[in-house]
């Protein structure tokens, strides 16, 4: 596990453990309490790829700043799963990222010219992206609470990317 993977794991771990102890009493027969706890139990690992350059289309590479539409964009009119969750382009500093994925797990990404350091995200199908009209899908709006109160349904799922190693308690 490289270092930007294990700061983007501990960071999610901190949220995760702060959300719990800060939810409020609606949240108690959730399933996850935030996001990050989403994230940590069903999020993926994803491989870097190589950069918006070389992997993307032209017509669907985006402006830095427009991950979550660019993302869905491209998904919805390739049939890539849509993933959302965290990446890093620096360490030690991860930050809400959106980006497609195939087959391989390798993290295809519309709007950053360099590749992140590392991705974990919560892949979905292009089906279940066109369907939510939301901008991002980890968002307090119906579709993402119903994400934390019931989890990521089998249906909308998309098998891509790799289990998260094991991390340190918080």
């Amino acid at each position: 596990m490289n270092a930007a993977t294990e700061n983007i794991l501990r960071d999610l771990a901190l949220r995760a453990h702060l959300a719990d102890r800060q939810a409020p009493e609606r949240m108690a027969g959730w399933r996850y309490r935030s996001f990050a706890a989403l994230l940590l139990a069903e999020g993926r690992l994803f491989t870097p790829g190589v950069g918006s350059t070389v992997d993307v289309p032209e017509h669907h590479q985006g402006a830095t700043g427009t991950c979550y539409v660019s993302a869905a964009l491209w998904s919805m009119a390739s049939g890539l799963a849509y993933v959302e969750g965290y990446s890093s382009v620096f360490e030690p500093m991860p930050t809400e990222h959106a980006w497609c994925s195939g087959p391989a797990g390798r993290a295809l990404d519309p709007t950053w010219t360099e590749p992140g350091l590392a991705y974990i995200g919560l892949p979905v199908s292009a089906e279940y992206r066109r369907s939510c009209r939301e901008v991002a899908l980890l968002a307090p709006h119906p579709a993402g609470l119903a994400l934390l109160q019931y989890g990521l349904p089998d249906e909308i799922r998309a098998d891509v990317g790799r289990p998260l190693p094991a991390i340190l308690p918080v």
